[in-house]
This record gives structure tokens, sequence and C-alpha cells, in this order.
């Protein structure tokens, strides 16, 4: 069975109402101090933070090893009211993996995907009951080489396939644009070439997102055996069509079952597991009857050649049985049929192939009895939901 994937990333936003400092505090289950906002966070209740580490880029002051300072320079450095502070991610961890091992990896692959290439990664391990995971904070802007934070994008030339820089024309005189400049008397010309933008943090396209999550996949797989590889891909990319994804519970839901309050979340994935268990064994089913039906086909090509090898020698007695066999064949089994055309066992393998059509057959009933009750309920549903409607 394929280990659980899952990344699941987010902004830090001032926009909403959240702040970088507190965002460290919680995944470090520590307490911290904002200055932009002039209030402590503290959440050392949390148990299930069993490992913290901040990693550094080659050029990062060492002042930022403190989470706190980290976090406060991060939001002085962001001071609009729609300023991004950080990026977070959660990362699922192969529950066959020790501490140790969860550890020792998970500060290889971060300090190579992200400290490596500017930024500096703020990481916490959480062991919960089967949900082992990693929270890990970076910063929207990257570290330059004279250690400060680098602009969030910059402007680049734009060039052709042969590396070449591309000119911007001018659409009334078909010519390459030129930039007149006059200083201290002095007049200059500059030609113009087109330019793009460029994120200095490239994790703000969902192509790079998807390109972490394959990385992250291939990484685990390195040390995980073959049934238990992760597969990065959704469903949809797969081509499993027939089989629902399982919606996100979050800690609150959790917690809410623990304190025995059952929530929506809880009651969706029980049925979207049902739901998928019941397409797992129709799937089954149908691949299996098709398998039965192909090796039946099969076994009456073998039993007509048999027929045409007996035919083409002239076995005495063949021929006429065959004729007695079509003659009666509205009135005898298929045993009687096979008998008295020659065939010998061929009865008993017929009554074989009957039995499985059987066992199929009583698999078939099983899953349209099941279809039957899930359009049933399906149907109660949308009753009740359009008597709630019409109270409204």
């Amino acid at each position: 069975m394929a280990t659980n994937f899952t990344i699941r990333t987010s902004i830090v936003k001032a926009s909403s109402g959240k702040c970088a400092v507190a965002a460290a505090a919680y995944q470090a289950a520590e307490q911290l101090y904002d200055e932009r906002l002039g209030m402590t966070f503290s959440y050392r209740v949390k148990e299930e933070v069993v490992y913290t580490e901040i990693l550094l880029p080659r050029n990062a002051p060492m002042d930022y090893q403190n989470r706190e300072k980290l976090w406060n320079a991060v939001e002085a450095s962001q001071n609009k009211a729609n300023s991004r502070f950080a990026r977070q991610f959660v990362i699922a961890v192969p529950n066959e993996w020790s501490r140790e091992e969860v550890i020792e990896r998970s500060r290889e692959y971060l300090q190579k995907t992200f400290a490596d290439k500017g930024l500096i990664v703020d990481f916490a391990y959480h062991e919960k009951s089967g949900n082992h995971h990693l929270h890990v904070l970076c910063p929207v802007r990257a570290i330059g080489e004279n250690g400060q934070w680098m602009a969030m994008e910059k402007k680049v030339y734009a060039l052709d396939e042969q590396g070449n820089k591309i000119p911007e024309i001018d659409e009334v005189t078909g010519e390459q644009k030129v930039r007149v400049r006059n200083r201290n008397g002095r007049e200059s010309r500059e030609l113009l070439w087109q330019r793009i933008t460029v994120q200095n943090n490239p994790w703000n396209t969902k192509e790079k997102l998807q390109e972490l999550k394959k990385e992250w996949a291939e990484f685990c797989n390195q040390y995980l055996t073959q049934e238990n590889r992760m597969d990065y891909r959704s469903y949809a990319e797969r081509g499993i069509i027939d089989r629902i994804p399982e919606v996100h519970e979050g800690a609150k839901a959790r917690e809410a079952e623990k304190r025995g309050i059952q929530t929506w979340q809880k009651r969706e994935n029980e049925e979207r597991r049902e739901l998928n268990s019941f397409f797992e064994k129709s799937r089954e089913f149908f691949e299996k009857a098709k398998n039965a039906l192909d090796d039946f086909k099969e076994k009456i090509a073998e039993w007509r050649a048999l027929h045409d090898e007996k035919r083409s020698i002239g076995e005495e007695g063949f021929g006429a049985g065959i004729v007695r066999t079509v003659v009666r064949i509205s009135t005898v089994d298929a045993g009687t049929f096979c008998r008295s055309a020659g065939v010998g066992t061929a009865g008993a393998k017929i009554s074989e192939y009957g039995n499985r059509m059987g066992g199929l057959a009583t698999g078939f009933l099983e899953v349209t009895s099941r279809a039957y009750e899930y359009t049933k309920r399906e149907c109660e549903h949308e009753s009740n939901a359009q008597r709630i409607k019409i109270r409204r």
C-alpha cells in the first residue's frame, strides 16, 4: 500500500490578519514577542512538537538563528498593509521512518531545496498518532550575496532561443527603439531591449510547487519499499477517475472528535472511504468477469479446434454425434451436448466455468445492491436538502 502523500501550502499575509511571528510560535510551540503588533504569542502547551531547527543560507546573518529576531526582521522588511511575510508548508512524512530518520532526512531535503538557494528555513517536526508531519516556514524574500533581503522580483533581459537579447521594436518605424538622454548638456543614445519580470522567490508559481511535490516524493522513495512508495500525482493525473479524494480534517476537527463531537469532515471521509471501497470491489468484479469470459472464449476455441481436427481425420461417429446433438440441443444440458458430440470431459469444463460465472453473478448482485443503497441515500440527502430550502 502506498504511503499517504500530503503537501499543503499557504501564505502568511497581513491582509488576512496573520503575522509571521505568531505562525513561527505555533509551529515551534514557543513564546515569541511581535514588535510590529506589540503582542506576545505563546503555544508552549502544544505537546506534539518534538524537534525544531532554523537552516540559514550561506550569507544570512547569524542573528537569524534566533527565532524571535528572525521573524521580527521579516515583518520589518515587509511593512505594507498587504505585505506577504512567509510561505508555509505542511508535509506528511512516512510513518515507517524513526524520529531520528525524519529529522536527518528532512534537514537534508530542506537544505538542498530551500537554504542552498538563498531561502531561510524554519521547520518543526510534529508527531501525532498516524499523522507525523513537518511544518516549514520560509520568508518570501531570499537572502542576497550581501546578506540583505532581496527584492521580491527583478527585471531581466528577455532572450531568444540562441540566448541573444531581443530588441524592442517601434511599431511605427519598424526599427529598434532608442532612448535619448541629455546629461550635463551631452546627449547620449541608448538602444532598448525587451525585459521580463522574474520572481526572486520561485515558489510563488504553481509549476514550482508541483515540482516540489515531485522532488519530495522521489526523495522519500529512496528510503521506502516498493509497496510503500509515494505517488505525488492526484487521482485524476493517475487516471483513477472512480476514486474520491478525502477532505482535510485539520487539527480542530481532530480535537473535536477527541471530545466526542462528531464533525462533518469525519462523517464525510467515512462515507468517501465506503464509496471508494465500493468502487474498488466493483472494479475487481468486472476485471474478474472479463478475465473469466476471455478464458472461456479461449477454451471454446480449443474445443472447436479439436472438433475440426476430428472431422478432418474422419473419426468414426464424430459427425453423426454432432448432428444428433444439434437436433436435441433444446432439450439437453451443456454436459449432455458435449458428451454426445464426442467432446468427452468438456461438459465438466463448461460446468466449471458455469460455477465461476455463478460466483461472479453473486458478486454482481452484491455490487448492484450496494449501488442501489448509495443511490437511495443520495436521494434522501437531496430530498432533505430540498425540504430545508423550502422552509427557508
